[in-house]
Order: C-alpha cells, then structure tokens, then sequence
C-alpha cells in the first residue's frame, strides 16, 4: 500500500518559537537543539534574552519533516540531516528500508 502525504504550508510569514513547536508538534527543547545544531537559522534571530526567534515556512517545514522521520525510528540527527537535504533541493528521494522510501516533490501549479 502507497502511503503518499503531501505537505502544504499556509498561513504566516514567519513563525515565533511556540507556533513551530504547536505546528510542528515538537518540544521547545528540540527546536533550540536544531538551532545551536545548526540546522535551523531563524529567519529572525532573537536580539538578547526576552526578545524571540522567528522562523518562516521552510524552517517549520524542515522541522515537520524532521519530526515526521522521527516517528519513522529515524535518530534525531539523521532526521534533521535528511529533512535539510530533502527540502535544500539536494535530492527529492530518500530510501528509509526494505519497504519504505520518502519522496519530495513540488505541488503543480494551474
């Protein structure tokens, strides 16, 4: 059976630190490793304590793949590693096992 998935994003132009984490359904903490990682730059970077990221669609893209490929039993770093690849452009395919592959591709335009 073909499990195909489409990931539209709509909405905002950029995102504070607690919609990714709603939107996404990750942890506060997760989000900050994937910045101090490197895999994420806020579109915004905070400017001192008490002032927020902000992130926009790629980035909440990014992280809702990643956090997809975990549930998948992907290693958190694998999964940060794979989403940037993916959604760089870098590839559009990636075999995750004997009976599972992720596959990238644009939604068509009319």
């Amino acid at each position: 059976m073909t499990d195909t998935r489409w990931l539209t994003i709509e909405g905002p132009v950029t995102y504070t630190s607690a919609e990714i984490v709603e939107l996404a359904g990750v942890t506060y903490r997760r989000l900050d490793w994937a910045c101090r990682r490197g895999y994420l730059t806020p579109a915004i970077p905070a400017h001192g304590s008490g002032t927020g990221r902000k992130f926009d669609k790629f980035d909440l893209a990014l992280v809702k793949v990643a956090a997809w490929l975990q549930t998948q039993d992907i290693p958190v770093e694998r999964a940060f590693h794979l989403a940037v690849t993916l959604l760089a452009g870098r590839t559009h395919r990636v075999v995750l096992g004997d009976e599972f592959e992720l596959i990238i591709r644009p939604i068509p335009t009319a």
